[in-house]
């Protein structure tokens, strides 16, 4: 059995910008990272980048945003530690994700709204497991 408590939750990086209109405008691009810090304590961070389409002008927008939260875990030892740090991973992009696509409307909506940026609802988890999933490949 595996115990899980979030114990911080910590926002790393906010970018938001002009750029030169891009052919990637309306895509949304995710990575993560995973680190263990001492034997109960875990870090995991998630990534969301955005390219959208300027309505106001003929640029493109790039927003970035990283977002980390510290979990404390008490394992009894059944679970190996790569079901744990699967675990682990799914429940930190849960926590996280909702917390990101606000500020992502939050600051990109602050301007003007027809720039605003409204990240989609998803299963965060599965976007991970997915990601994991192509680095294997």
């Amino acid at each position: 059995m595996l115990n899980l408590e979030l114990r911080d939750l910590k926002l790393e990086g906010v970018e938001y910008k002009y750029i030169e209109k891009s052919e990637e405008n309306n895509t949304v691009k995710f990575a993560y990272d995973f680190e263990k810090i001492g034997d109960e304590l875990v870090k995991f961070t998630l990534n969301v980048i955005c390219i959208s389409e300027s309505r106001a002008d003929e640029k493109s927008i790039f927003m970035g945003v990283a977002m980390s939260s510290i979990l404390h875990l008490e394992s009894d030892g059944e679970l190996s530690e790569d079901k744990i740090e699967q675990i682990v991973k799914s429940t930190g992009s849960t926590i996280i994700y909702p917390y990101i696509r606000t500020i992502f409307q939050n600051i990109s909506g602050a301007g003007t709204i027809e720039n605003s940026i409204t990240l989609p609802i998803i299963n965060i988890a599965k976007v991970i497991e997915d990601l994991e999933n192509e680095v294997k490949k």
